[in-house]
């Protein structure tokens, strides 16, 4: 995260461009507040100055639950849940509206493992193991 570049979609040097507009700033910078005192913050992009426009630098947080989120956090912040690797296929989908089309859990482990892939599990949630 420390080597990602904020500014022009356009310019192929960059990496993360900005959100669509200023309330989609707001509500992410609000959710990144909110998350610095409730969760433990892994990294973020420092950033000296923001270009012009709608920006957030990108933040990755682990957190204890899926429940802490609000609903889906469409932007530059990454939520991190883990798990002990032989206690995902116990795991339950938690209930999410399916506006959260988007939000997906996975964690890393050693070998591949599905765990819940629609429709068994709640609409847009995947939890599977990636090596």
């Amino acid at each position: 995260m420390k080597e990602l570049q904020l500014g022009d979609p356009l310019d192929p040097a960059t990496d993360i461009g900005p959100v669509i507009d200023a309330g989609a700033q707001n509500m992410l910078a609000s959710h990144i507040d909110t998350m610095t005192h409730s969760a433990k913050l892994v990294a973020a992009t420092p950033l000296d100055r923001l270009p012009p426009g709608h920006f957030i630098a990108p933040h990755a947080f682990e957190i204890p639950s899926i429940a802490l989120l609000p609903g889906e956090v469409f932007g530059p912040v990454l939520h991190i849940i883990r798990s002990k690797q032989r206690k995902l296929p116990g795991l339950q989908a938690p209930s999410i509206p399916p506006a959260t089309g988007l939000l997906s859990a996975s964690t890393a482990a050693s070998r591949n493992i599905s765990i819940c892939s629609p429709p068994a599990c709640a609409p847009g949630i995947s939890m599977s193991t990636a090596a």
